[in-house]
C-alpha cells in the first residue's frame, strides 16, 4: 500500500483478501470507513462478528443460516426452508 499507516495497510490488506476485490478498491474502502462516522463503521465491525459466530451451513437444508442444528434441543424439523428435493436428500443422508 501507500504506507499511510501500520493500521491502514493492514485494514486495506484485509480487503484486498477478499474476492473480487483489488489493491485500489481495498485502498478505497479503507478510507471509505476511515471517513465514515464512528458508528457505521463499527456496526460493520459487529455485523462481520455476529455473522463469522451464528451463521453456519446448514446439514438439513445446505442454506447458509442461523438455526440449530437438527441434534440441539432446539432444532425444530418445520424450520427448514427447502426445496423438497433437498429435503428428502437431507432425510436420505443424516436421518437414516
Amino acid at each position: 500500500m501507500a504506507g499511510f499507516s501500520n493500521a491502514l495497510d493492514r485494514l486495506s490488506e484485509a480487503f484486498g483478501r477478499l474476492p473480487g476485490i483489488g489493491a485500489k478498491s481495498a485502498e478505497r474502502l479503507a478510507h471509505h470507513i476511515l471517513k465514515s462516522i464512528d458508528k457505521e463503521a463499527l456496526a460493520l465491525a459487529e455485523a462481520i462478528r455476529e455473522a463469522k459466530e451464528k451463521v453456519r451451513h446448514s446439514r438439513e437444508c445446505f442454506h447458509l443460516t442461523e438455526a440449530a442444528s437438527r441434534r440441539s434441543k432446539t432444532w425444530d424439523p418445520n424450520s427448514l426452508r427447502s426445496t423438497p428435493w433437498k429435503l428428502e436428500y437431507a432425510r436420505a443422508r443424516f436421518w437414516r
